[in-house]
């Protein structure tokens, strides 16, 4: 157990030198009662709630996991909690943070040094709503982020031939119906797959999330959207490179 902290957050990190989590599995890690084979028993166990909980109890504290994993080289949880309850997350804290985080890492984990970027704050937003994309846009970056709309999924691979994103916020319903295609050849994609996507959509009913969840996505948000939870969702996601 690892445990980091400064004047805003905590973080308790475990870890094991096991078999590692291929990246494509990786995104079923917190959806109920999902479970990923054992690779050497060949068998399940479990009811796979247990991450899912962990996770949900970490945002109730306003706070959330990390998963880091690599095949034959073992897996890696971190659980990001603030020291003040309702904390709001401030940019210019988090740096500091994650950099302490990293150096600790480096020392009594890989024993070498790491090379830290500056923090990436661009959001890819692909949304064919006008009103929806102003308001969205004009809020983030009020909070300090640097938004580039797009109107289509075709739209989206010219963008990222310019810019790298920290997250993909993309609307689900899109009048081509290529919000799922778009995620299945993002995740594949060996140079995007590692961008957090959120999705937002008017789907409410039972399943949507888990479905576009089982799609690929790291996280959901229901239309219409609230700003201030939308902003916690994409705080997670803005880490070094």
């Amino acid at each position: 157990l690892r445990v980091c902290y400064d004047d805003s957050f905590i973080s308790f990190t475990i870890w094991d030198t096991g078999r590692g989590i291929p990246k494509e599995l990786q995104n079923q890690l917190f959806q109920p009662y999902c479970q990923i084979t054992n690779s050497v028993s060949n068998r399940q166990e479990g009811t796979g709630l247990g991450l899912v909980v962990t996770k949900k109890l970490a945002e109730i504290h306003g706070g959330w996991i990390e998963v880091e994993s690599d095949i034959n080289q073992g897996s890696q949880f971190t659980i990001f909690l603030p020291l003040t309850p309702n904390a709001v997350l401030q940019l210019d804290d988090f740096p500091q943070f994650l950099a302490e985080a990293d150096k600790i890492e480096s020392e009594e984990m890989l024993g070498t040094s790491v090379s830290l970027h500056p923090i990436s704050l661009d959001v890819l937003l692909l949304e064919d709503d006008l009103d929806n994309a102003h308001v969205i846009q004009t809020f983030l970056k009020n909070k300090g982020y640097w938004v580039t709309w797009v109107k289509s999924a075709a739209e989206v691979w010219k963008v990222l031939t310019q810019i790298s994103p920290a997250v993909i916020l993309l609307d689900i319903q899109l009048p081509d119906s290529k919000s799922f295609e778009l995620i299945k050849r993002l995740r594949q994609h060996d140079k995007y797959q590692h961008i957090p996507l959120i999705a937002q959509t008017a789907m409410a009913m039972q399943g949507d999330r888990e479905a576009c969840l089982s799609a690929g996505v790291n996280d959901y948000i229901s239309k219409p959207i609230d700003l201030s939870e939308l902003t916690r969702i994409i705080s997670k996601y803005v880490r070094f490179a």
